[in-house]
């Protein structure tokens, strides 16, 4: 990973702080290809892989608090003052 590279980890941090900034009528986006997750210990024994818990983390906040696109739709939306 380059210093030009940023990921974000996908919790429960980041799952409320959306949904409060949706809450508030903020139009929220979620860059998809910017977040990772990690396999999460399943209640029932063993884990959960990471690309299940990133996949359900992404569809839950696609679901109702926020629109998940590319990182490329993000930047688009990106205006710097002049």
């Amino acid at each position: 990973m380059d210093q030009t590279t940023a990921l974000l980890v996908v919790d429960m941090q980041m799952e409320m702080a959306n949904a409060t900034a949706a809450n508030l009528g903020f139009d929220v986006l979620v860059p998809e290809d910017a977040l990772i997750a990690f396999a999460l210990p399943s209640r029932h024994g063993g884990d959960i892989e990471a690309e299940v818990a990133l996949e359900v983390t992404l569809s839950a906040l696609h679901a109702g608090f926020g629109k998940v696109v590319p990182t490329s739709t993000v930047l688009k939306k990106i205006t710097v003052p002049a």
